[in-house]
């Protein structure tokens, strides 16, 4: 008897995650042919980032760690009346310096920026899967939370 083939009907499910603000670690940021779409065919960027606790450990989800993308147009143009959001998503994690060199013409180097942390705010489709709709510059260190012991010593 041959190779027995037995269609499936059940995809992956969603990461169990809520919309908001998370610390994601940038993975990669790849070039994507996109067929149709909003803006019509042509080549966008694939930010790709993991989501990641208060305490910087990576978030899992069924064992897997939880990995979320957002696509953006490669317009560069920092002088845009509307600043393209790729431009917002380096702004976000380079350093001030690099980005200030960005602006003045100097490129910067996507593998760089790999492993750097931001902010990512977080969104769930319509499918229930995440993705991301803004990144934002990493949060500056929380304040200690308070503990049962520190609450006691309080009163």
């Amino acid at each position: 008897m041959g190779q027995t083939f037995a269609a499936s009907t059940k995809s992956a499910d969603a990461p169990d995650i809520e919309a908001g603000l998370y610390d994601g670690r940038l993975d990669s940021i790849e070039v994507k042919y996109i067929e149709g779409g909003q803006y019509g065919d042509g080549d966008r960027f694939v930010w790709t980032f993991t989501l990641l606790d208060d305490d910087g450990s990576v978030l899992y989800g069924a064992g897997d760690s939880i990995e979320v993308d957002a696509l953006t147009s490669m317009s560069l143009n920092t002088k845009s009346k509307t600043t393209p959001k790729a431009v917002r998503f380096f702004k976000a994690l380079a350093t001030e310096a690099e980005f200030a060199a960005f602006e003045n013409g100097d490129p910067i180097d996507s593998d760089a920026l790999v492993g750097r942390t931001a902010q990512v705010d977080v969104y769930l489709r319509d499918s229930g899967w995440p993705s991301i709709a803004n990144v934002l510059p990493k949060r500056k260190a929380r304040k200690a939370r308070p503990t049962a012991a520190t609450t006691e010593d309080d009163e």
